[in-house]
């Protein structure tokens, strides 16, 4: 139960960070690139790397990588388990896993959003 309650804590906290950074640089920036995702997910990936490489207990851990990394982006869990595979020195399932959960991912986006547009059409 402790498990839960950290990854709940640390995903709410991280959402709301991401939320207001977004907000911020998109302020900052403008819409002409993405600059505020683009940067939000370079960040996280820098924090995950930070965390998991400082060795924290693991209910800090647990905190800081699966609960607010999670929540601040997603895309810093897959930046790991890629380095990872690639530090294994399984550098071809790295390639396979990088450019299918590109295409895949955004793939699946696209047939999201046409099936959420057609149901909000009838």
């Amino acid at each position: 139960m402790q498990s839960i309650l950290l990854v709940a804590l640390g995903s709410a906290v991280g959402g709301v960070c991401r939320l207001l950074l977004s907000r911020g640089l998109l302020h900052a920036f403008g819409d002409v690139f993405p600059w505020a995702i683009f940067l939000v997910n370079v960040s996280g990936s820098l924090l995950i790397g930070y965390f998991t490489g400082s060795r924290l207990p693991s209910p800090q851990q647990l905190l800081l990588t699966t609960g607010f990394c999670g929540g601040f982006t997603t895309f810093s869990t897959f930046s790991f388990e890629l380095l990872d595979l690639m530090r294994r020195g399984e550098t071809g399932k790295a390639g396979l896993y990088a450019v299918a959960s590109v295409v895949v991912c955004v793939a699946a986006t696209w047939l999201g959003w046409r099936w959420g547009s057609s149901a909000a059409q009838h």
